[in-house]
């Protein structure tokens, strides 16, 4: 059963799903309460253009540091466009991000064709390279730690900005904070999650807590441990089955959501 942990690939791959899966847990939860989905999925698709950046600059050997630095911007960006078009920013949005994706695209063909780069729009277990992994977990720490101290104020700016401004907090900066953070945690997960699939599960945990839990701390605790387990589990399913990992771990959570909404309704319907 254990026979995965025999190669040093898995072994990355297991220590970088428990890296980046709880961090996803976390930030689903302000996602999907604040209706950001359409924000996460911009930042995912943003990375086309980060490896062309990379590319560009001549950083060729480790795409996570371009899709970084051009997510980060292209967060803080967001977040201005959502300031300026309080109404409806989609439509803005949707057109810078369709415009990075296109440009990344005609980058990445003239550096030797896609096909060079499919791997990371689905991810690949063999792109997790073991000196990444302590960089990494080091991010991903700093990124949980600042998360966990804005989380309050992200709460009440997303309740009443009012009454937040009232108390000194400046709700566009915290934005660009959170939205930095999601950046951050995209670059270090497209290696192993995808391209494609990665906003993905900064919404399905989330949603699943959001579904199941009946206060705020439940409500962290819940999405934090469906997206972990729905990680694992979805790393050895990929592993037996010879599929790409980022798709099992979302098909996974997505079971599990599956179940958990069939369970509520169940509950309620008995209740009655």
């Amino acid at each position: 059963m254990f026979d995965l942990f025999e190669y040093e690939f898995m072994q990355n791959a297991f220590i970088l799903v428990l890296i980046i899966s709880p961090l996803f847990g976390l930030l689903s939860t302000m996602i999907v309460n604040n209706k950001l989905a359409y924000f996460s999925d911009a930042l995912g698709h943003s990375a086309y253009m980060g490896i062309g950046l990379g590319l560009l600059l001549g950083i060729t050997s480790n795409s996570v540091i371009p899709i970084m630095i051009f997510a980060m911007i292209f967060s803080i960006l967001l977040v201005l466009i959502k300031k300026r078009f309080n109404e409806s920013p989609d439509t803005v949005i949707g057109i810078i991000s369709s415009i990075s994706i296109a440009l990344g695209i005609i980058i990445l063909s003239s550096f030797g064709g896609l096909q060079k780069f499919s791997q990371l729009l689905v991810g690949d277990l063999l792109l997790v390279n073991k000196e990444q992994l302590l960089p990494l977990a080091i991010i991903a720490i700093i990124v949980a730690i600042i998360f966990i101290l804005i989380y309050k104020k992200l709460i009440l700016i997303s309740i009443d900005v009012s009454l937040a401004k009232s108390k000194g907090i400046n709700p566009i900066v915290y934005e660009m904070v959170f939205m930095i953070i999601i950046a951050i945690t995209v670059a270090i997960s497209i290696n192993i999650i995808g391209i494609l699939l990665v906003s993905a599960l900064f919404i399905l945990p989330g949603a699943i807590g959001k579904l199941v839990a009946n206060n705020l701390r439940e409500y962290l605790i819940i999405s934090f441990v469906a997206s972990t387990i729905s990680a694992l589990i979805g790393l050895a399913v990929s592993y037996y089955l010879s599929v790409p990992t980022g798709a099992c771990i979302i098909l996974t959570c997505g079971i599990v959501y599956i179940l958990s909404t069939i369970f509520i309704r169940k509950n309620k319907y008995i209740q009655k």
